[in-house]
């Protein structure tokens, strides 16, 4: 496992059909983006409660900027820190964000024998999973330089297509295997 990489927490230890991994991206490209804009916003808050409290003549209420500054960024920067998380429980795997460690949002849940394909995203693979234009591509993994992409090609209950692209480790892909031998291709 890599130092970004983790397994989580709240993995039920002694049940071998559940199986739950964490994934922190690497802090490039649009993650750093964000991250540098929200910096931005923060100094221009910052700033711009002095210039309010100094055009108002209120000159003691300047001394909260410091700590009115730390509860913004307090509530707002764990959107720019991310952990994607996969599980596999009960024949299904599903995916989540964690903002910040603190709240989680559930993005979908696939019975993994309703799959289409799991496989490498790299080689032929990824050209096919590339070729795939009537879907949504959702990307959980640390960075595209990570070691063991794979990638899920389902539909959900509403009938919309995605597909997801994870880090799998061995163990993920015994199960996954287990659940759904036609569909996984493992390299």
């Amino acid at each position: 496992m890599s130092k970004e990489s983790r397994k989580s927490a709240y993995a039920k230890k002694d049940d071998p059909n559940y199986y739950d991994y964490l994934v922190k991206p690497k802090i490039q490209g649009k993650l750093l983006m964000k991250r540098l804009l929200f910096i931005l916003l923060y100094a221009v808050y910052s700033i711009g409660f002095c210039i309010l409290c100094s055009l108002l003549n209120f000159w003691p209420l300047m001394c909260l900027v410091l700590v009115s500054t730390c509860i913004v960024v307090f509530f707002t920067w764990r959107y720019v820190s991310p952990e994607y998380s996969y599980a596999i429980e009960k024949a299904n795997i599903s995916f989540a964000i964690i903002y910040g460690g603190a709240s989680r949002k559930e993005l979908f849940t696939y019975h993994i024998k309703d799959i289409e394909t799991i496989a490498p995203y790299s080689g032929e693979y990824k050209e096919k999973a590339d070729s795939v234009t009537d879907a949504e591509k959702v990307v959980l993994v640390s960075s595209m330089d990570a070691y063991d992409i794979y990638y899920i090609c389902a539909t959900d209950a509403e009938g919309k297509k995605r597909v997801v692209l994870f880090e799998a480790t061995e163990e993920s892909k015994k199960l996954l295997r287990y659940y759904n031998e036609n569909a996984i291709i493992v390299k």
